[in-house]
């Protein structure tokens, strides 16, 4: 008998990934009045709307509980939304360090940061991140660190995220 392979699947689109995230986020999460509030006054105040999903945001949340991480780093804060899902996860004492190119995103995000009670465990850093990240000369090493910026600049944030 010959063998009869599967025929190969279409290639995952951007419909099928937003349909996947609208079901975990109608199933696996409950409402959060706070990062709703923070969806909405990015939008209100003209931001992109390209934060990630819920269910995006409790993945982080999730990765940094389990490693219990300490000390975080962002690059790419936006509105400031995964900064809230990733500051949850800190411990009282647990430092979070988010850089953002955009003032308006950042004052933005620090408004966020603020109504969610985060302020003491959030610093946002504004300016180009890979000189942010130069700058940085850490005593701990980050624990943690979500790049979720301008895509051609990942190889130079993972290289200075190694470093740190």
């Amino acid at each position: 008998m010959a063998h009869q392979s599967r025929p190969t699947p279409p290639p995952t689109t951007r419909e099928d990934w937003a349909r996947s995230d609208q079901f975990h986020n109608s199933y696996l999460h409950e409402k959060d009045s706070i990062l709703d509030a923070a969806l909405a006054n990015s939008k209100a105040s003209g931001l992109p709307e390209i934060a990630v999903s819920a269910a995006q945001g409790k993945l982080l949340q999730l990765l940094a509980t389990s490693i219990d991480a300490k000390r975080i780093l962002e690059v790419g804060t936006l509105g400031g939304y995964s900064t809230i899902w990733l500051a949850r996860a800190l411990p009282e004492d647990g430092k979070l360090i988010t850089l953002e190119l955009e003032e308006k995103h950042a004052q933005v995000a620090r408004q966020n940061i603020a109504n969610a009670g985060l302020s003491s465990k959030v610093e946002v850093i504004v300016g180009n991140a890979v000189d942010s990240l130069a700058k940085l000369h850490p005593d701990i090493p980050f624990d943690f660190v979500f790049i979720d910026a301008d895509k051609p600049s990942n190889t130079q944030y993972f290289t200075e995220a190694k470093r740190l």
